[in-house]
C-alpha cells in the first residue's frame, strides 16, 4: 500500500542508465529485488516506473515461450551437476568461436584486421 506522505526523492542516474529507487518508495510500492518493473517515456521527456503486477501479460508471451522452449535445455544442465561458473565459461567459448568464424566470413567495418585477430588469441 502507498503511503500518503508524499516522498519525492533525487537520484542519480548510474553507469549504463540504472538508477537506485529509495527504499522508503520500493517498500511502499511492494518492489522487490526480482520485481518487474515497466517504464515508459512521457510527452514531458521524463518516465514513469510501475511495478508489473504478477502474472504474465500478453505482450510477454513470446519471452514465456522462449523459456519453455529452453526447459529441456535448463533440465540437461541442471541433471549434469554443471557449476554456474562453468556454465559461464562455456557459453562465453561458444559466443567468442561463433564471433570468430562470423567475423571471418562478415568482418565488421570499424573493426582493423589486427583487432580481428588479437580477438581470435
Amino acid at each position: 500500500m502507498v503511503s500518503s506522505t508524499p516522498k519525492k526523492r533525487t537520484v542519480r542516474a548510474l553507469r549504463g542508465g540504472q538508477m537506485t529507487i529509495p527504499v522508503e518508495i520500493r517498500r511502499d510500492l511492494g518492489i522487490a529485488e526480482d520485481t518487474l518493473l515497466d517504464v515508459e517515456p512521457t510527452e514531458d521527456g521524463g518516465f514513469v516506473v510501475h511495478p508489473v503486477a504478477a502474472g504474465r501479460r500478453v505482450d510477454d508471451d513470446w519471452l514465456h515461450e522462449l523459456y519453455e522452449l529452453f526447459e529441456p535445455v535448463r533440465r540437461e544442465i541442471r541433471e549434469s551437476g554443471i557449476s554456474e561458473d562453468e556454465l559461464d565459461a562455456l557459453i562465453a567459448e561458444s559466443v567468442a568461436e561463433a564471433r570468430a568464424r562470423r567475423y571471418a566470413t562478415f568482418p565488421p567495418s570499424n573493426v582493423t584486421t589486427e583487432e580481428l585477430a588479437s580477438r581470435s588469441e
